[in-house]
């Protein structure tokens, strides 16, 4: 199913980070497209799965435009409930994260960080709030400061090339699953 998946979209042969949510600056994007930029050439076979709607859609697509990066990411739009656990298992790693903007950021916790527990995702997301008390309680992900462009780089390029790190990050997910 997730071979499939991947064949219908291009991107077979390519590794997925995933994100679905509102498209507005509190949650990360600018900073994912930074890293994506900062590392453009070493990471030929990346691409960042965009999934979500918002009023900042259109400044993201002009951003990824004027990086040059859009062969790294892919603007799928609003896709249905239904669709969801399509793409999360068709992804390598999901990208849940958060600034520290709002009293919000702290205290919420998004529904994908549970579709990646259920699906045995590696997450990267906050080191803050509830968010960063579960990961680190499950051990299922890298946490990062938000704004340190470095640090994310640092994360992407662990998850993408440290197969075992991925393997046993999954595995911590799945433990929670259960």
């Amino acid at each position: 199913e997730a071979s499939k998946f991947k064949i219908r979209f291009g991107m077979e042969n390519h590794f997925i980070i995933f994100y679905d949510g509102w498209l507005v600056p509190d949650n990360g994007l600018e900073e994912l497209f930074g890293a994506i930029e900062k590392l453009d050439g070493q990471i030929r076979d990346v691409i960042a799965v965009i999934c979500g709607d918002g009023y900042a859609e259109e400044e993201f697509r002009k951003m990824v435009e004027e990086k040059n990066i859009e062969k790294y990411v892919k603007f799928v739009g609003k896709i249905q409930s239904k669709d969801i656990p399509l793409f999360v298992n068709a992804c390598d790693i999901m990208y849940v994260l958060r600034k520290p903007t709002r009293k919000y950021s702290f205290l919420s916790t998004p529904n994908r960080l549970f579709e990646a527990i259920i699906a045995g995702k590696p997450v990267i997301v906050n080191n803050f709030g509830n968010v960063k008390r579960i990961v680190e309680k499950g051990g299922f992900g890298l946490l990062v400061n938000p704004s340190d462009i470095d640090e994310l780089c640092a994360a992407i390029l662990m998850l993408r090339h440290n197969k075992k790190l991925r393997e046993m990050l999954s595995e911590k997910a799945k433990c929670m699953a259960k």
